[in-house]
């Protein structure tokens, strides 16, 4: 075979290791690939290596003769190893020095470059690493300030919003309450107007003609409408009181006779008593509220109540009402009428009494100051005590007309989710503003009805 063929089969055979995943030296050790780095170790302590390294010490190791035959073993063993000596040390010992020393620097070689790759290696990794927690860290550096400037972004956006909601919260409740007072006053205007419509229609009827000349015969006496306007103005339309009254409608359908209305101002609740069928009897003091409800074609007689109560026979009502009455009355004055309302109910016949709850301090402001005819406020507990006393057996107090929800303390509305420190002082706020409502907003109105027993 000649050198150009062997070449050849050399390259063959290399490229068919290469193919086959074997060493290119060696057709029986085949190279396994690895699939990740760290699945390949250091090459200092690489199998290959230390086999090198032991196959180096063993192959100048001098061998042992030895021989199995018992009489001439020894001179055998002692022939062998002298034929071994001449041809080791003698015949071939230049040439295996040489041999020896190039395996030697070889193997050394290989170790120091095994040591040399393996630290290089882990130079660079750990450099590779190094590089990489800089690069890491310069990248978690850029992204803290990224955010930081986003979250302060982020937060001027949310202080522009809240000062610009706070400043539309702000102009909201101020278009609110402008537009509350004006509905209000337009709420007033319309009562007023109202009032006027009727108290004019009221003059016409009570004016004598100036051509009619037995009116100029008649000295007219004049009609007080004061009073009839205060109460268009201030107390509400006839509609408003309507409604009203209409809470008392319940409990009058159990009276077991007529009911007297004391001070039935305009008539409202004679009107709810006839539409159910409620006989009912009005009487008034003001000839001006005297003629609206006749006009209304109501059955009432313009008279003093304590003069009517003592004109009717005993036991004659089944129910007398007497709503915002009693503020007109001095102390006397009550403690008469209860007398007198005593003697002029039927059995289980019931009186009832509303008027103005001094315990709400905007209620007794508004509604009780305003009405320069109220004598003295009455407290719940006093009237309620005074017809106990008086023999009637009352009912529990019934408060009336509550304010509007727009119109007291509004409660602060929070998240829970806040401090606990923050929720127990929006708690006790929200609590001193119910004490606030309850204090300067609390029912306007409020009514004792006391039954007359056998």
């Amino acid at each position: 075979m000649s050198s150009l063929e062997l070449m050849k089969r050399l390259r063959e055979d290399i490229e068919s290791a290469v193919k086959d995943g074997r060493s290119a030296v060696s057709k029986y050790y085949p190279l396994k690939p690895k699939q990740f780095l760290h699945d390949y170790p250091p090459l200092s302590s690489a199998d290959e290596l230390g086999r090198i390294n032991q196959l180096f010490q063993e192959l100048y190791q001098v061998p042992e003769f030895n021989s199995h035959r018992p009489v001439i073993g020894g001179f055998i063993s002692r022939i062998k190893r002298r034929v071994f000596n001449f041809l080791w040390t003698g015949l071939l010992g230049d040439y295996l020095k040489v041999e020896r020393n190039f395996n030697e620097q070889l193997v050394r070689y290989l170790n120091l470059s095994s040591q040399t790759i393996d630290f290089k290696f882990a130079s660079l990794f750990s450099e590779l690493i190094r590089k990489i927690d800089i690069d890491m860290q310069g990248a978690n550096e850029r992204t803290d300030r990224l955010l930081s400037s986003l979250d302060s972004t982020v937060r001027t956006i949310e202080n522009q919003i809240s000062q610009r909601s706070g400043a539309l919260l702000t102009d909201i409740g101020a278009v609110k309450a402008s537009v509350s007072v004006v509905a209000s006053e337009l709420k007033t205007v319309d009562n007023v107007a109202r009032g006027l419509e009727r108290t004019l229609a009221l003059l016409s009827k009570s004016t004598p003609d100036i051509f009619d000349n037995s009116a100029k015969q008649t000295k007219s006496e004049p009609l007080d409408i004061d009073y009839l306007l205060l109460e268009n103005r201030f107390r509400g339309s006839e509609e408003e009181i309507a409604v009203s009254v209409n809470e008392y409608i319940p409990i009058l359908r159990s009276a077991n006779g007529p009911v007297l209305d004391i001070g039935c101002g305009r008539g409202e609740l004679l009107e709810a008593l006839r539409l159910e069928a409620i006989p009912a009897k009005g009487i008034d003091l003001d000839k001006a509220m005297f003629l609206r409800c006749q006009e209304k074609g109501l059955d009432v007689e313009l008279k003093d109540l304590f003069e009517f109560l003592a004109e009717s026979q005993a036991e004659t009502f089944g129910a007398i009402v007497a709503t915002q009455v009693v503020e007109h009355l001095t102390q006397s004055q009550l403690d008469k009428l209860l007398t007198m309302a005593m003697r002029a109910l039927k059995q289980d016949g019931m009186l009832i009494l509303e008027t103005i709850n001094p315990q709400s301090v905007t209620a007794l402001a508004r509604n009780f100051f305003r009405d320069p005819t109220h004598t003295f406020p009455v407290h719940p507990d006093t009237l309620k005590f005074a017809m106990e006393m008086k023999g009637f057996v009352t009912d529990p107090i019934m408060f009336r007309s509550p304010y509007p929800a727009d119109a007291i303390l509004s409660k602060v509305d929070y998240s829970p989710e806040l401090p606990a420190r923050w929720l127990a002082l929006l708690d006790q706020l929200n609590d001193n503003f119910s004490r606030l409502n309850q204090l300067l907003f609390g029912y306007q109105d409020f009514a004792v009805i006391g039954r007359k027993q056998k």
